[in-house]
């Protein structure tokens, strides 16, 4: 396994110390940073001033139960994500509650996820990654967006639990293996409990794979 931090078993009313604690002390993989400032286009991002470093949430297991488990597991090996880093944008802000749908840039992402997909581990078809498992990137990439922000706006917000109310995803065109990928993702919109987000897959070219766009719901984790 590449990357297998455990994180603190939080109650719930320690869940957003727990996260921003994670967020704070975090630091990725010696190995992981040598991979991706080994390449030039994605060093580009490694070295962005407007991007910091920040955990993937859900590539770490939760002592005490199975949340998270298929990214904190089992596509967390060496033939399928062996490498992956997670910037988020050092000055974004969160729409006002209720503002409606802001127009995105696409120059700046509010977050961009490196992948380093391995061999075999993610194929549908030979050196093609299922499209299940794009669909699932595409997913949880988005949901670390609203995370990011969760975290910025604090207070009780990261103790309620986050679900996919919505996942529209296009194909644009085949995800080889290996090989590695980037994920940008944007904030559109929030209200009070509904979040909307958006996503592109490119590779090192700049050539859009995938996108997709998700609408999220908050519920408090008691009603669960």
């Amino acid at each position: 396994m590449r990357e297998r931090a455990v994180i603190q078993d939080p109650r719930r009313s320690d869940r957003a110390t727990v996260v921003k604690n994670f967020a704070r002390d975090y630091q990725p993989p010696t190995e992981t940073i040598q991979h991706f400032e080994s390449m030039p286009w994605t060093k580009s991002w490694m070295t962005d001033p407007k991007y910091t470093i920040t955990p993937f949430w859900s590539r770490h297991e939760k002592p005490g139960n199975s949340e998270d488990f298929f990214f904190a597991r089992t596509i967390n090996t060496e033939s399928t994500i062996p490498h992956t880093v997670v910037l988020c944008h050092r000055f974004g802000q969160p729409p006002e509650v209720g503002s409606g749908d802001i127009a995105i840039d696409e120059s700046t992402p509010d977050l961009v996820v490196l992948l380093q997909l391995g061999e075999k581990g993610l194929d549908g078809h030979p050196s093609i990654i299922h499209g299940g498992v794009t669909c699932a990137l595409l997913d949880e990439m988005q949901s670390e967006v609203v995370l990011m922000y969760r975290r910025l706006i604090g207070g009780d917000a990261l103790a309620d639990a986050l679900f996919t109310a919505n996942l529209d995803v296009n194909y644009r065109a085949p995800v080889p293996t290996p090989g590695a990928c980037l994920i940008k993702c944007w904030l559109v919109s929030r209200d009070k409990r509904k979040w909307k987000t958006k996503a592109k897959m490119v590779d090192g070219d700049g050539k859009l794979l995938a996108e997709g766009a998700a609408i999220w719901v908050v519920k408090p984790r008691e009603k669960i």
